[in-house]
């Protein structure tokens, strides 16, 4: 059987008295698209927290790979193939697009001071690679001309700029990307094009992908399967359709008008 590209056994949080997660089971198969939903306050930022070594569990096991990361620092966990995007899509000041996406780089090129201090000729190759590999990603993402003139960060369009952050992640060169609200704040028409990238994302470089967003027209249009929380609990967990059908999500998530945006039939 293979080994799943990152699950989670009996995983538990709490905060003082108050229970985020409770005994969250689930496996991600690789290259695999999946959406995580579930109502405000459900527990979804408190997993992606767990699963990148930023919270830790009080009980249960974390899996990347056949690695247990329980307890690993965040970067640990970034080194073995798993990053992450940002819900907000932030305002960075005095730095350009492709120098955004280089800093997802910086796991493949020497620390600064022998980078910067010694003409070295692997240190040059290293960075020319680097370049290229990001100049390739702005391709796949279709934001080459503003990579390629490293337009100032802050005066990128907000749809450009989650895509930029997305080419960060993806600079890593992960196994694993968990993509933190993706859709939030973003046109119709940005959605689309975001759905576009999660799906070339998947052909191209078979990336297993946890998306976690409010908005359930979008993840199903990008996802093959849903995972349900409520209140910190898993409700449900299948096929996108199968799921949606289910009284207990539609009680806990789809009911919920300020939660979910669901198109009307």
């Amino acid at each position: 059987m293979s080994v799943a590209a990152l699950s989670c056994e009996d995983v538990s949080l709490s905060f003082g008295g108050v229970r985020a997660l409770t005994s969250i089971d689930f496996s991600l198969a690789a290259g695999e698209v999946v959406g995580l939903i579930g109502p405000n306050g459900a527990g979804k930022s408190s997993l992606i927290n767990c699963l990148t070594g930023f919270y830790r569990p009080d009980a249960g096991r974390i899996h990347v790979g056949s690695t247990d990361v329980n307890g690993m620092k965040p970067r640990a966990i970034a080194l073995l193939g798993v990053s992450r995007t940002f819900q907000q899509a932030e305002t960075l000041v005095g730095i350009g697009a492709r120098d955004v996406m280089m800093l997802g780089r910086d796991r493949f090129l020497p620390p600064g001071f022998i980078r910067f201090a010694f003409p070295i000729p692997a240190v040059r190759r290293a960075e020319r690679d680097s370049g290229e590999r990001v100049e390739d990603i702005a391709e796949t993402l279709g934001i080459a001309d503003y990579v390629h003139k490293n337009t100032p960060f802050e005066s990128l369009p907000y749809g450009v700029r989650k895509l930029v952050d997305l080419g960060r992640a993806l600079a890593c060169e992960p196994n694993v990307l968990l993509m933190d609200e993706p859709a939030a704040g973003l046109t119709d028409g940005e959605k689309e094009r975001m759905v576009q990238v999660i799906h070339r994302i998947r052909e191209k470089h078979s990336i297993t992908q946890l998306l976690v967003d409010h908005d359930i027209n979008f993840v199903t249009a990008a996802a093959s399967r849903l995972l349900v929380l409520d209140a910190g609990v898993m409700i449900a967990r299948g096929p996108c359709d199968e799921v949606l059908a289910m009284q207990s999500v539609v009680d806990a998530y789809v009911g919920r008008s300020d939660d979910a945006e669901v198109a009307e039939a």
